[in-house]
């Protein structure tokens, strides 16, 4: 069953344009979860997420590997519902072949989350406290009740392995919220703020406490272009801070072509903004001289 299954991973991998074998760690933690070793297999699994921070696979093994490691079940749920929140479609697939009753202990699970947070003995209550945060969040932004999202992604900070990623949804939610608020057309100094939050009290946070993560930055840049378009803003600094994380993002991963071809356009657009800089004050320098000559006249 279980090799059915990895036969079954590979060919998804292959399916959505992914030509490279999966990644050893991947590998290594599926042959460790079939063995059941689920304490051996978690680290494997991270080090696959943290090479690549969409690998759904990881995700859906890490989270059958916690369900049955003591110490790790409350954080089960949450590793669900990131698989679920990058490619739900996919995700659904992966877990009806699995097996969807080998997931009925990880819902279980999350329903006695904050019942164990709240037992102020157990050693690890900020921990489990921050999981069972993290997982009320996703539900409430895949369900688009993003202003509940950002409560409880503010409550899953105090989870150190969460908090990096906590402050990314809370940009994310932000976003969602202003992008609500502008399909209704309400206020739009409302969404405004919504797009700025995103960045302060979201990616910008994010990035800061991990700077190897390319969603981060593509976060930051979703909520730069928002406040562009919708907002009042000085053109010429939202162009340069894009730019810099379009550079960042390509010292991590150089062939990234999103930031390449994203770097270029932002060349010309700041080339193109320099250039209005430099004729706005040329006319304004024009404009002081004659309004001192006609001071002079008068």
């Amino acid at each position: 069953m279980i090799k059915a299954i990895y036969v079954l991973i590979i060919l998804f991998a292959f399916q959505i344009g992914n030509a490279q074998s999966l990644e050893s760690s991947l590998k290594e933690g599926i042959k460790q979860y079939e063995l059941g070793r689920y304490y051996n297999a978690i680290p494997e699994f991270d080090r696959a997420i943290q090479s690549n921070p969409n690998n759904i696979y990881a995700y859906i093994y890490r989270s059958l590997s916690k369900i049955n490691t003591i110490g790790y079940k409350d954080e089960a749920y949450s590793d669900l519902m990131i698989a679920k929140e990058l490619d739900n479609e996919l995700a659904s697939k992966i877990i009806n072949k699995i097996g969807i009753e080998r997931f009925n202990d990880i819902e279980k699970a999350a329903q006695e989350c904050q019942f164990i947070a709240t037992n102020s003995d157990n050693p690890r209550r900020d921990v489990i406290n921050g999981s069972c945060y993290f997982q009320r969040g996703m539900n409430f932004y895949n369900n688009a009740d993003y202003s509940k999202a950002i409560d409880n992604f503010e409550g899953a900070i105090i989870h150190p392995d969460l908090k990096a990623k906590a402050f990314y949804y809370v940009g994310k939610s932000y976003i969602g919220l202003g992008k609500q608020q502008l399909r209704s057309k309400g206020d739009e100094k409302y969404a405004c703020d919504r797009f700025r939050f995103s960045f302060t009290d979201g990616f910008k946070k994010a990035i800061e406490l991990d700077s190897t993560n390319i969603k981060y930055y593509l976060g930051a840049n979703e909520a730069k272009i928002l406040e562009y378009q919708n907002c009042s803003v000085n053109t010429l600094s939202i162009v340069h801070l894009r730019l810099n994380y379009m550079n960042k993002i390509l010292e991590i991963n150089p062939n990234h072509e999103f930031a390449i071809q994203t770097k270029n356009e932002l060349l010309i657009s700041l080339k193109n903004e320099e250039e209005k800089e430099r004729l706005k004050k040329i006319a304004d320098a024009k404009q002081a001289i004659a309004d001192a000559k006609q001071a002079k006249i008068n």
